[in-house]
């Protein structure tokens, strides 16, 4: 066992724990104020002009960066929004298209129904007319006198039917229609 005297002597001369972490906190705090005293000048630098630190050109960057995504952001959801408003604008356009078409089909049917109707109640009016009814007398008329001559003419003169040569049915001249057109000056004359 050794003396507590030399234990102290020796604690005194050796270097304690303490003291060696004490020396190398120092040391290390010394180290770091001469790097903050040589950096001083580049800090008053940066202060002046921040464009020169690399970290606030790291932010300027990533700020540039993100508000670029933001617009191209903002520029998709426009084009998506005009995108669907034109699809929308055709399909209204298609849309009220096809009412035009469907209601210019409802107007001509109606057009041609209301012309038809139209059509019926005019040739009803006609055949129904006082001129209508008039010509349908004078028709009734010239038929009847008709059958009078034919009853009238003796059946000989009306088997032989005129001259030679000529069809049956004709009167003499040979010609139906100048004897139509004879008959019909007699009836004039005859009224």
């Amino acid at each position: 066992m050794t003396r507590p005297s030399a234990q102290v002597s020796e604690r005194l001369t050796r270097p304690s724990r303490r003291a060696d972490h004490f020396d190398l906190d120092r040391s290390d705090a010394l180290q770091r104020a001469r790097k903050l005293m040589s950096q001083a000048g580049e800090m008053q630098a940066v202060l002046f002009n921040p464009e020169l630190d690399p970290a606030f050109a790291r932010k300027v960057k990533h700020d540039a960066a993100q508000q670029r995504t933001q617009v191209m952001r903002h520029d998709k959801e426009l084009r998506t929004e005009a995108k669907y408003q034109r699809k929308s604008l055709r399909a209204d356009r298609l849309r009220q298209a096809k009412e035009r078409d469907r209601q210019r089909q409802v107007e001509e049917l109606s057009f041609k129904n209301n012309l038809r109707h139209a059509q019926v109640a005019v040739r009803r009016q006609l055949e129904s007319g006082p001129v209508k009814l008039s010509d349908k007398a004078r028709i009734d008329e010239a038929t009847a006198r008709r059958q009078r001559m034919a009853q009238q003419q003796p059946a000989g003169e009306a088997g032989r039917g005129g001259q030679a040569g000529v069809g049956r049915g004709h009167d003499k001249s040979g010609d139906e229609v100048l004897a139509r057109a004879r008959r019909l000056c007699q009836q004039a004359n005859a009224r």
